[in-house]
């Protein structure tokens, strides 16, 4: 299977879908093809088969380098889905939440460390705001 990314908006609901391959290396980046308009609800991280190595890490960044995960997806299990609300944290990096996460910004998907050919699915919800 190739990479690919998948957006799908309608009615106010979104979601980008990564379906990724890691190369040789064990990483691998995906930008969408345009820009998401929306607020960030969740986000759900599958390793897939086969499995990525343990710890492994993705982040996605917008346009600015920014990650909207804010580190959250970071030494990720090789087993497990991993599946959280996505929140903004303030800028002194801090674990308490100031808010809500908006976008409209291309998003590129990261893939770190997962190890020669491992899959997963990395699912991004949001509320989609029509620019």
């Amino acid at each position: 299977m190739a990479s690919r990314v998948e957006v799908r908006a309608r009615w106010g609901a979104g979601v980008v879908i990564w379906n990724w391959v890691a190369d040789a290396s064990g990483t691998v980046t995906i930008p969408t093809a345009d820009p998401v308009f929306g607020r960030l609800a969740r986000v759900e991280i599958d390793p897939g088969s086969p499995a990525p190595t343990a710890s492994y890490g993705i982040v996605i960044n917008d346009e600015q380098g920014v990650d909207v995960l804010n580190g959250d997806g970071a030494a990720l299990s090789a087993t497990v889905t991993a599946a959280f609300v996505l929140q903004e944290h303030d800028q002194g990096g801090s674990a308490e939440h100031t808010g809500e996460m908006v976008v409209a910004d291309v998003l590129s998907l990261v893939v770190s460390a997962a190890g020669a050919a491992a899959e997963g699915v990395v699912k991004l919800y949001y509320e989609y705001q029509p620019a």
